[in-house]
């Protein structure tokens, strides 16, 4: 039987946290790769890479440490999908599909695993101020400009610092979300909200 890059990663990293700690409270999925092509451009390799970090990584980690939390009392897993698992974006296809799906693999799991103790919910951030979306900006004529530009669709006229998401991590991997599990948690500075 072969053994998926993504499965054995999350097999590891499972174990290695177990070995170390001695046994597994939570479990953050945070992996993510863009590639900016419309679904009728988009080809059956970048599909399949993007599912490969977006989507896989996401399903082995909760499917690792599902094996590992239920032997212990529980814990709690938080997956990082997108707002564009909850909305389309033309230029994104592959994106959306990814994370889209890690919102099912959240509710699954918080649904099966829940009488052993098991939380599963999902951070849903609009633009971080990350390394990903600065290569985006990079990509423009005048990346200070389309910076700005994307800043300007926010109700709060900016994208999130990392250490906002962070937060919201913290809350639902903490017993003060103790009753919430199969969930999205918006953290979008207010885009979503915005019809206009």
């Amino acid at each position: 039987m072969l053994t998926s890059p993504a499965s054995a990663t999350s097999s590891k990293l499972v174990t290695d946290a177990v070995t170390r700690f001695g046994k597994l409270d939570v479990m953050v999925n945070n992996a993510a790769i863009q590639i900016e092509e419309e679904l009728a451009e988009t080809t059956e390799e970048q599909l399949d890479q993007i599912l490969g970090v977006n989507l896989k990584g996401v399903f082995f980690g909760c499917k690792h440490a599902v094996r590992a939390m239920r032997g212990s009392g529980g814990g709690s897993i938080v997956n990082i999908a997108s707002i564009l698992a909850l909305v389309g974006d033309g230029i994104l296809a592959a994106y959306c599909a990814a994370k889209g799906g890690v919102l099912g693999i959240t509710r699954a799991t918080a649904v099966r695993y829940g009488a052993d103790g098991i939380r599963c919910n999902a951070v849903c951030p609009g633009d971080i101020d990350t390394p990903l979306v600065a290569a985006y900006f990079a990509t423009g004529s005048d990346p200070v400009a389309l910076r700005a530009e994307v800043e300007a669709e926010y109700p709060l006229r900016r994208i999130a610092q990392p250490e906002e998401i962070a937060r919201a991590v913290v809350f639902l991997a903490s017993d003060d979300s103790s009753f919430m599990s199969g969930q999205p948690l918006i953290v979008d500075g207010g885009l979503l909200a915005d019809c206009y």
